[in-house]
């Protein structure tokens, strides 16, 4: 059904109808702003709906044909499920950063000692983002000390920000806006989590599937200028291949 509705879609003149897509809140706050401006302008007959949600239950509800498209997260050493049903294409590459209180006296080499004990924010239970700064902790020798769990990386600077926590932060979250906050590489190398869109295979011919991409690879491409904040941060960057995972 999807293949004969991408077949009558490329025989329009012009795109119509509705495209569901779900996506994280980072995503939402930076990409997507981009993708509704553009596809506004380029298709004004055709209708988004963007719904807030996280891929670990956005992709079962895409299975089950509530979305049309779902931007995913992938962290290093937690891949996603390859339903052979679905296809996953990557948009960019985050960096990741340790945040730490702006008053925290601590050099690179010392970053593990340092966050080891102090309380940590992080995402709910299940979320790939947990799971990752788990192990992360982990190979590093402790257990992190989970005292603030949320999904809303807003908050989590926040607490930052105000001296309760550290977390980590991606460099798509923005920039830091305000004092309080010092971002740090991962001991060991940067760290970064892949930006993907999954949508279901046999609709990936599908014109409103292709617009929605491309407009997505364009949002990705803006974000190759650093962004100004009070530490110099490089920009997150572009997938070099948009080839299917």
């Amino acid at each position: 059904m999807e293949a004969a509705e991408a077949a009558i879609a490329h025989s329009l003149a012009e795109l119509t109808g509705t495209v569901r897509i779900a996506t994280y809140q980072t995503a939402f706050l930076d990409l997507v702003s981009d993708l509704l401006t553009d596809m506004g302008r380029a298709y004004p007959r055709l209708r988004i709906e963007v719904v807030q949600d996280e891929p670990q239950s956005a992709l079962p509800r895409m299975t089950a044909h509530e979305f049309d498209r779902v931007i995913v997260e992938e962290f290093p050493h937690h891949p996603l499920s390859q339903d052979p049903g679905i296809d996953y294409q990557e948009l960019m590459k985050d960096r990741l950063r340790i945040a730490l209180p702006a008053d925290a006296k601590v050099t690179p080499d010392a970053v593990w000692d340092h966050v080891a004990g102090r309380p940590w924010a992080v995402g709910p239970p299940g979320a790939a983002s947990r799971e990752w700064i788990h192990m992360s902790c982990r190979e590093a020798g402790f257990e992190p000390d989970i005292r603030y769990t949320t999904a809303d990386l807003l908050v989590q600077r926040q607490l930052v920000a105000d001296g309760h926590a550290v977390a980590v932060l991606p460099d798509l979250l923005g920039p830091v806006s305000g004092p309080g906050i010092t971002l740090l590489d991962f001991p060991g190398g940067p760290q970064y989590r892949k930006i993907m869109t999954a949508t279901h295979r046999d609709a990936m011919g599908h014109p409103t599937v292709q617009a929605c991409r491309n407009a997505l690879a364009l949002a990705c491409d803006r974000r190759r200028k650093p962004p100004t904040s009070l530490r110099t941060r490089p920009a997150s960057t572009c997938a070099a291949s948009n080839s299917a995972r």
